[in-house]
Formats: C-alpha cells, structure tokens, sequence
C-alpha cells in the first residue's frame, strides 16, 4: 500500500518548485523588458516584479486597508471600554464584541493579505538565493555585486529596509498611542532590517519596494476615504438641514391652517350671534380653545329703587 502522506509531500514538493520556477521564469522576462527600455537591470526587474505582485494583492491590500480605517473610527469606543472595565476582563471582551457587530468590524481581516504576503517573500528568498541569471553581469546593484548574495557592507541595505518598513507601519497604524500598535511599529521594521542582513540582496531590494508601495498605497487610500467621509457627512447635513426645514414647513401650515380654523369659527359665531337691546348682533370673542367665551352681564344698580326708598 503506497504511503500517503510521502505521495502528498513530494506532491506538495513539486508543486512548489514549480512555482519557484514560475518566478525565475517571470524575473528573466522583467529582465528582457528592462533591457528593451535600454535599462537593463535585475534590480530594476525586481522592482517591476513587488509592484506587479502589489497589484495583483490590490483586492486583499483593499479589505486590509478598509478593516484599518473602520478599526480607526471605532478606536475612542475600543478606548473608553478599555478604561471602563479594565477590571472586568470578560465584561470588557462583551462590549468590544457589541461595538463590532454595531459597526460591522472585522479586526481579523487584516491579517489575511499579511498571511498571503509570507508565502510569497519565501518563494522569492528561495528563487533569488538559487537563480541563475542570463546576464549574470546586470545581476547586481550599485554597491552589491551579486543580488543574489548579502550586502558587502551589512548596514546599507538593512538601513534602507528598515527606514521604507517603519514608513509603512507608521502610516498603517491606526492608534499610535496605544502599546500594542506602537511596539509593532518598532519591532517589525528592526525585525526585517536583521533579516536583511543575512538575505539576499535582491529580497531586500524587493521588501524595501513593496514597503514604499503599501505606504504611498495606503496614504492613497486615506486620503480617498476621507473624502468619502466628508461627502457622507454632507450628505447626513442635507439630510438633517432637509428634515429640519420640512419639520418647520409642517409647523407653519398647521399654524397657518390653525389660524384659518379660528378665523372661520369667528365669522360663524358672530353670523348666529344674538341680538342686543339695540337691535345689533353681539360680538363674539373665541378664546385660546377656538370655541366662543361667554361674557358675563354685569348686572346695573337700579337707582330708581334707591330713590323711591330715599323719597
């Protein structure tokens, strides 16, 4: 009975060679390319190649960067719930739980395109330690005479690694106040300037470009999604200003048809009102209801009662 589990590694094996394979295959086509712009370089090929894989991640990098800016918004409620229930551990995990239903925020979606990345910083890191170049002699970049080993000088390279990823991670973070985010934003970028050190040259040259790419992608980004916030806040404004002008639009008809009402209830009290001692119709008077006030009738001394008693 064959084994299984052999068969699917030496499956998984060369599936994986395969793809090693694809992308020298890919490298060597950039190279041609270069070498038609009459700039022939592998360096330059390797920059084409971070900026051809940042497109094609474009849809994920997109989620990734939209999770970012919801997590943002929602970060002073994140804040106050952290104050108020530092204590309660499981009553804290409740109201984070809430505020992300409420404003549907998945703080695990950007971690999927950063997963996606790793596989594929692997592949170049095998392919660049193992290719073999057409041109061997375009297969360095100013100070480094082969990409495919370290930099001879062993800081310039990891400095610049280190400089493009903290940009990146500075303009990706989304509370720079809080020390989960800020230890990140320092650790990361040292980790990837230590491992520059002892990669291939042509890896660093690769994460220094995807890093300058994701931060001016996601300075893009931002700047796009706050004019969309704006608009939506203009629209909410009209939205309100309308509201409100309809309501006091409502309230002026209903006094104007309120004033109306009593107008007519005053013409038809006077037109069924009673006749005085003179012969003339009196005068009614409505009252705050809309209904006719009834006068009282001061009654008059009778001074010839009074006479007669004097007399």
């Amino acid at each position: 009975m064959p084994d299984i589990t052999a068969f699917s590694l030496i499956a998984a094996i060369d599936i994986w060679g395969s793809v090693l394979n694809f992308m020298a295959m890919c490298l060597e086509g950039l190279y041609k390319f270069t070498a038609v712009l009459h700039i022939p370089s592998y360096a330059i090929a390797i920059c084409i190649l971070a900026l051809i894989i940042k497109v094609l991640l474009y849809p994920l990098m997109k989620k990734q960067m939209r999770s970012m800016r919801e997590m943002q918004k929602v970060q002073p409620l994140m804040n106050e719930i952290n104050e108020k229930y530092k204590n309660n551990p499981q009553k804290k995990q409740e109201e984070m739980l809430k505020v992300y239903q409420k404003y549907k925020v998945n703080p695990a979606a950007g971690c999927l395109p950063l997963l996606i990345q790793m596989p594929i910083l692997i592949a170049i890191f095998q392919m660049l330690r193992n290719f073999e170049p057409a041109n061997p002699d375009a297969y360095r970049f100013f100070w480094i005479p082969d990409l495919s080993s370290q930099d001879p000088t062993g800081i310039v390279l990891p400095v610049i690694v280190v400089i493009t990823s903290l940009a990146q991670q500075y303009v990706n973070t989304t509370n720079k106040k809080d020390p989960t985010q800020k230890a990140m934003l320092i650790t990361m970028p040292l980790m990837m300037g230590f491992f520059a050190r002892t990669m291939p040259a042509g890896l660093g040259i690769y994460w220094a470009m995807i890093s300058i790419l994701g931060a001016l992608q996601q300075i893009f980004f931002n700047e796009k999604g706050k004019k969309e916030d704006e608009k939506i806040e203009l629209t909410e404004e009209a939205e309100k200003q309308a509201k409100k002008e309809k309501k006091a639009e409502a309230i002026a008809r209903s006094k104007e048809e309120k004033a109306l009402a009593t107008q007519k209830r005053i013409a038809a009290a006077n037109a069924n009102a009673p006749l005085n001692a003179q012969g003339k119709k009196k005068k009614v008077v409505i009252g705050p209801d809309g209904q006719p006030l009834k006068r009282k009738i001061e009654k008059t001394p009778n001074t010839d009662n009074t006479d007669n008693k004097n007399n």
